[in-house]
């Protein structure tokens, strides 16, 4: 019990953290963490309201699940109620800039090969750069607030080359389709919007 109103206590003191930085115009972009439930679960802080949500993609404008299910698995994007806003590539070769020696022949940088971490790094530049050309280049003249951005980040959205909820493995009384988010980010489609 006591271990339980600890952990109350630091999910308050994260989502009063969340809040301030919302409140104070900053777009929190979160991945909705690598999949490993049986079920379809919400992963915090993806499944906070304000937060962008961010999941796994192919380079083939697919939605990333190297399982090839909707559930169980140990790479993929975890699905969950009002979790997943867009997607991003997640896998095959994104290259980061993390520094370490890598045995695999990649020198002192590392290639994911598929975290939703490096999706959400993505979606994050893609909001820095949208953020610089409305203030700078756009009719706008100014900055977006955090509901804004995350509004043309969703809408300006590719669709998926394949529909997630079409396999065997995912059905959809499970997964339904808003699941899946509106699609893979596209930086080009939002950066038109916003002329």
């Amino acid at each position: 019990r006591t271990a339980d109103l600890k952990r109350s206590n630091e999910d308050l003191e994260s989502f009063a953290a969340l809040w301030q930085a919302y409140t104070s115009g900053v777009l929190i972009v979160a991945a909705t963490g690598d999949h490993s439930a049986a079920l379809p679960s919400a992963r915090q802080p993806a499944n906070v309201p304000f937060v962008l949500g961010v999941g796994g993609s192919t380079w083939e404008d697919r939605f990333w699940d190297t399982s090839v299910s909707c559930m169980s698995g140990t790479n993929g994007s975890t699905l969950g109620a009002r979790q997943i806003d867009v997607t991003a590539p997640a896998s095959g070769g994104v290259v980061t800039t993390f520094h370490y020696p890598n045995p695999n022949g990649f020198g002192l940088y590392a290639a994911t090969s598929g975290q939703c971490s490096a999706a959400a790094a993505l979606v994050t530049g893609a909001a820095g750069y949208l953020q610089s050309y409305a203030r700078e280049q756009s009719p706008l003249r100014r900055y977006l607030l955090p509901d804004e951005l995350a509004g043309i980040l969703t809408a300006s959205a590719r669709a998926y080359r394949l529909d997630p909820t079409n396999g065997a493995t995912c059905p959809s009384n499970l997964c339904p389709r808003e699941m899946y988010g509106s699609g893979v980010t596209d930086l080009e489609n939002a950066r038109l919007s916003l002329q």
